[in-house]
C-alpha cells in the first residue's frame, strides 16, 4: 500500500505478546472473581448447613465474611493441660505463615480476637431441642514453668 510500510516481524511479535498478555490478565480477573464467588457461595452454603444442624445458630445473623474454617489459616489448636485433667487449660492456636496481606490482616485480627474471646457451651437435648447455654468463669492462665 502507498504510504504505509509493512509491518516488521519483530513489530508483528510484539503486538501478539501485548494481545497474549492483555488476554492473560483478562482472563486472571475472570479467575479470580469467579473464586471469590465460589468462595462466598461455599460460606452462605456452609452457613445454611450450620443452621440447620445447630438450630440454636441463626443463620441470617451470620455473615459468611466472618465465618472462617477452623483450619484457615489457623492449622492446630493446642489444649496444654488437658490431657492430664487439668481444670485450667492453655488454649494455642497454631497458624501457617501468612501468604497475602489478607491473611497477615486476619491473623492480626484474630490474635486481638482472641484476647476477648467469650466461650460458650452449648448443651442441646436432640429429643425435645432445646438448648442449654453455660458460660464459665472467667479464664485464668497457668503460671508457667520456668
Amino acid at each position: 500500500m502507498p504510504g504505509k510500510s509493512p509491518a516488521s516481524p519483530a513489530d508483528v511479535v510484539v503486538k501478539l505478546r501485548e494481545k497474549i498478555d492483555s488476554e492473560e490478565r483478562q482472563l486472571n480477573e475472570r479467575v479470580a472473581a469467579e473464586r471469590k464467588l465460589r468462595v462466598n457461595l461455599g460460606r452462605s452454603e456452609a452457613i445454611k448447613q450450620v443452621g440447620r444442624v445447630y438450630p440454636f445458630i441463626d443463620p441470617k445473623k451470620v455473615n459468611p465474611a466472618d465465618v472462617q474454617l477452623l483450619f484457615d489459616p489457623v492449622l492446630l489448636v493446642a489444649f496444654h493441660g488437658a490431657s492430664a485433667s487439668e481444670p485450667k487449660v492453655d488454649i494455642e492456636f497454631i497458624a501457617k505463615t501468612p501468604e497475602s496481606k489478607v491473611e497477615e490482616k486476619f491473623l492480626k485480627a484474630f490474635e486481638v480476637a482472641v484476647k476477648f474471646a467469650a466461650f460458650k457451651t452449648f448443651k442441646i437435648d436432640l429429643d425435645t431441642g432445646g438448648v442449654g447455654v453455660s458460660t464459665p468463669g472467667a479464664y485464668k492462665p497457668r503460671p508457667k514453668k520456668a
